[in-house]
């Protein structure tokens, strides 16, 4: 790792981080996914898939505290990639609360990441949104097509991707005795994986001629993330 790359502050995720929102008829705001400040503080990435049902609505950065609940920046400009599953939202600049990831590494399989973004938690009350860390290793590099129209250079992940938390960063880490942890930007969680290993097969014969077939499976996600340093191809 160079020196003078890592003499280059790139915040933690929690400073470039927040929801992307939509403000719906009503007037109450919907959470869509994650989404990061990248190269400008006014400036967010997030996966397009996101977006893809709100391009009536107003669009919105989070930017709450408990000090200000309401505080928001409004989405002036979208721009989606014609072929990965990435949209860049450009905000009212006007008192921007985060610091942007400004570097993007290389990243190998085997390597290190961690993801950061707010996973959408089911309970008794609804959605709740938590944000949330996940670690684990790129597994491998691959170009994603199996979700039309998108195709892209990506990262597939030792750890599932939740809803919510596509769009988030993901990211390396590095500990140094004098500096502390620096944290470099490597992709942008677009999605999920299911794979399934099918263990067992259990018939049952009921009466007459009725059979009911019992499959075993073990079910793994896997994450899937926008490799942002090898780029983005297109047609």
């Amino acid at each position: 790792m160079s020196d003078v790359l890592l003499a280059n502050y790139e915040p933690p995720p929690e400073e470039a981080t927040s929801l992307i929102l939509t403000l719906r008829s009503d007037r109450k705001f919907v959470s869509l996914g994650s989404c990061f400040a990248y190269s400008s503080p006014h400036v967010f990435l997030t996966a397009a898939h996101c977006i893809r049902d709100s391009a009536s609505f107003a669009l919105c950065v989070s930017c709450a505290t408990e000090d200000t609940p309401d505080k928001y920046l409004l989405i002036r400009q979208v721009i989606t990639h014609p072929t990965a599953d990435l949209a860049v939202h450009i905000a009212d600049p006007s008192d921007p609360d985060f610091t942007p990831y400004r570097e993007v590494l290389e990243v190998e399989p085997g390597d290190e990441v961690h993801a950061y973004g707010f996973h959408e938690d089911t309970t008794d009350h609804g959605i709740e949104r938590l944000d949330r860390h996940f670690h684990g290793v790129a597994q491998r590099l691959f170009t994603w097509d199996i979700q039309k129209p998108y195709s892209y250079d990506a990262i597939e992940l030792s750890f599932g991707a939740p809803p919510g938390l596509s769009g988030g960063p993901l990211y390396k880490s590095f500990l140094l005795e004098r500096s502390g942890t620096h944290y470099f930007l490597v992709g942008m969680v677009t999605g999920n994986r299911e794979a399934s290993i099918h263990l067992g097969t259990t018939t049952e014969v009921q009466e007459g001629s009725q059979h009911y077939i019992e499959r075993i499976h073990s079910v793994t996600n896997y994450g899937i993330a926008l490799n942002l340093k090898s780029g983005v191809r297109h047609k």
